[in-house]
């Protein structure tokens, strides 16, 4: 299984995925069996060290990513309660790239999701991400509390 995933509505803004946002990372994702993916290539003045992504690009790539495998998988929004990364090896700019994220486990309030950046077509990862993602309520389920 392989499909197209976006949010609609009041996200189009959003840094990562957001079709209104024009300084944006543009990204597109797909929801897969195991989560959900998307690709990337970095324009070269996204780098840090010179010929490297920096670091907290990586880091809002991964996030974007897990973000969209809780709307993906549980059909929730949420929002980043806590993002570890773990940078193991330099991830270039100017190739393709491929993150994947897939939820591990979640409780009543939050999703724990883990993610990866590798190149794209290799299974080594560059980067990994973990993170805790708490589930946004809707007005409706404020108003019951």
């Amino acid at each position: 299984m392989r499909r197209r995933v976006s949010f609609d509505g009041e996200f189009q803004g959003c840094f990562g995925c957001g079709r209104d946002n024009a300084a944006g990372l543009g990204l597109s994702f797909w929801e897969t069996e195991q989560g959900v993916e998307t690709t990337f290539v970095a324009p070269s003045y996204l780098q840090g060290a010179k010929g490297v992504l920096h670091g907290g690009i990586q880091a809002a790539l991964a996030d974007e990513t897990m973000c969209m495998a809780a709307y993906a998988k549980l059909g929730a929004a949420v929002v980043t309660g806590e993002l570890k990364m773990r940078y193991q090896r330099p991830a270039p700019v100017s190739v393709p790239l491929r993150i994947v994220a897939q939820i591990q486990k979640r409780d009543a309030r939050s999703a724990f999701i883990d993610a990866r950046i590798s190149l794209d077509g290799e299974d080594e990862a560059r980067t990994t991400a973990t993170g805790r993602f708490f589930f946004v309520r809707s007005e409706a389920q404020r108003g019951r509390e």
